[in-house]
């Protein structure tokens, strides 16, 4: 090669560089400016939970949307108030969805001459002992001559959290024991409670990315390739760190799972296997004695919560929120085929048979919402997304609020 051909050539690479590294500069410019505008038009939202020796952590009133109660509501409650009061107790599928206003409007509108009014006391990431001493410490103080109290028990944290000294994500809380046939609680009140931070990204992230790190080389194998494998961690970081990425992320994955770029499977599979490893035990066949001790602690609790809500007056309900696995085929077949992977037997349908026994033999005024929910969602969605963490859509909300409806609306 001549002297001249060499320095045309060196010339010529010289200008691709240049040519790349303007393209690349251009894309970090244009995601440092996308980055910016999304946290000056979208900022982050304050945190609006504190440390509470007695729960774990609680609302801290009076930040953000959360009101002088601690309650996560758009109003003050009126302590004179001569209104039909409903309280609905559980949690983020109260914390994060405005069913109460759902429910006060339909109430309102079945019964136009009685003053309605919803409570919703709602805490993400709760389970059924913290609905307990929450309704004990500050709910029938709080929300005093309530009609009917209603507990919101959602079949995937709420079995399976109880009797846990700490959440998946490494927050302290308290639990009950059941010793002979009483109720004894430990970890109360906790020496140092921390703090339940607020974030928008899913439970995956929020406490839990140990966890989640330490099975990615898990995850990569069973949802294959090299998008499990190296970008994971990538968009792991970024989903957590970056405020643009959040807001595509979603549009992102729909447009490569409708190009083919990646699966459902892969697109759920870490959270898949999250849900899976901590949630799975409450429909599993084989759940032995632990299974058997969260069992009779479960109908311990929610009977020692209706005889403080009756002993106050009021009636007491139980509204039953199945998980996607038990409604969504889709999702139901990806955990069918985990289960079948970690050679676990389950039965989806097997707590809602133990729980209406439990119903029967103890009078509780319960609405199973498994069967509503199912017929439903063949025609619209009643979860925002077939992810396993999914919560209500709008079209869930108005089930339930169709089948709570008759039994908290009795005058």
């Amino acid at each position: 090669m001549s002297s001249s051909e060499q320095s045309g050539f060196k010339r010529r690479g010289r200008k691709i560089v240049f040519r790349l590294a303007a393209v690349f500069l251009s894309l970090l410019l244009l995601g440092v400016l996308a980055e910016i505008s999304f946290r000056i038009l979208h900022p982050r939202a304050p945190d609006i939970y504190r440390p509470s020796p007695i729960l774990g952590w609680e609302h801290a009133p009076g930040v953000g949307p959360i009101n002088s109660s601690g309650l996560n509501m758009d109003r003050e409650l009126d302590p004179r108030s001569t209104a039909r009061r409903i309280l609905l107790i559980g949690d983020s599928f109260l914390d994060n969805y405005p069913f109460w206003k759902r429910l006060e409007s339909a109430l309102q509108k079945r019964s136009p001459d009685t003053s309605w009014e919803v409570v919703s006391s709602g805490v993400s990431g709760y389970a059924l002992d913290q609905y307990y001493l929450w309704y004990a410490h500050y709910g029938r103080f709080l929300v005093p001559r309530p009609a009917t109290v209603v507990v919101c028990v959602f079949l995937g944290n709420d079995w399976a959290d109880m009797a846990k000294e700490r959440t998946n994500g490494g927050i302290a809380k308290p639990y009950f024991l059941l010793q002979d046939t009483s109720l004894v609680l430990f970890n109360s009140p906790i020496a140092q409670p921390e703090i339940k931070t607020r974030d928008r990204w899913s439970p995956i992230v929020k406490g839990s990315m140990r966890k989640l790190l330490a099975s990615r080389t898990e995850v990569a194998a069973s949802s294959g390739g090299f998008i499990r494998r190296t970008l994971y961690p990538v968009h792991l970081f970024l989903r957590k760190h970056s405020r643009a990425y959040y807001h595509f992320k979603d549009l992102l994955a729909a447009a490569l799972q409708s190009k083919g770029g990646i699966t459902e499977e892969q697109r759920y599979a870490p959270a898949d296997l999250f849900y899976f490893r901590n949630y799975s035990c409450l429909f599993s066949t084989k759940n032995g004695q632990d299974g058997e001790r969260i069992w009779r602690l479960f109908e311990a609790v929610l009977n020692r919560m209706k005889s403080d809500v009756e002993a106050e007056g009021a009636s007491f309900a139980i509204l039953l929120i199945p998980h996607i696995w038990q409604v969504d085929t889709r999702a139901q077949k990806r955990f069918l085929s985990l289960a079948e992977r970690e050679h676990l037997s389950v039965d989806l349908d097997a707590p809602l048979s133990r729980i209406e026994e439990m119903a029967r033999r103890n009078h509780w005024r319960l609405v199973n919402l498994v069967s509503p929910f199912r017929e439903r969602n063949a025609t619209k969605p009643v979860y925002e997304s077939r992810g396993p963490e999914a919560h209500w859509s709008e079209e869930g909300m108005k089930v339930a609020v169709e089948n709570l409806l008759p039994v908290v609306g009795k005058l």
